[in-house]
């Protein structure tokens, strides 16, 4: 895992635990002093076990990254392609502020700004490896 999730997961001192629901299908919980959150996730196949603090951290800060960085439902819209006018979107939106209400209290602000940061540069890094030729 990258330093800024272990980071993030140190800062918060957070804890994980899961419960296996179905193959590949897990209830995840992560908590910390200051609330919990649980998630159904589901594993990619062949993964053995369920998912690590770590995996559940990153889970949710891609999540929340897009929503977080927009300053409003049309904005939202725009920057991920949805039709702002589908009522759909906007409940997808709504769920998804709701989220990152939930992770910034389980993880705190700034913990949750410091994950933020970390993950768009190291998303900026990974594009730009990916574009150089082998």
């Amino acid at each position: 895992m990258s330093d800024y999730i272990d980071d993030a997961i140190e800062s918060a001192s957070l804890q994980s635990e899961h419960e296996m629901l179905d193959v590949e299908l897990y209830s995840a919980t992560v908590r910390s002093s200051q609330g919990s959150l649980v998630r159904t996730i589901r594993m990619q196949p062949g993964y053995e076990g369920g998912p690590t603090t770590g995996q559940l951290v990153y889970y949710l800060a891609t999540r929340i990254q897009n929503v977080e960085s927009c300053e409003d439902f049309l904005d939202w819209a725009d920057e991920t392609g949805h039709d702002a006018s589908d009522d759909n979107a906007l409940e997808i939106y709504r769920g998804l502020v709701a989220e990152l209400d939930e992770v910034t209290k389980v993880l705190g602000k700034d913990t949750v700004n410091s994950l933020l940061s970390s993950l768009s540069i190291d998303q900026a890094i990974s594009r730009a490896n990916s574009s150089l030729p082998k």
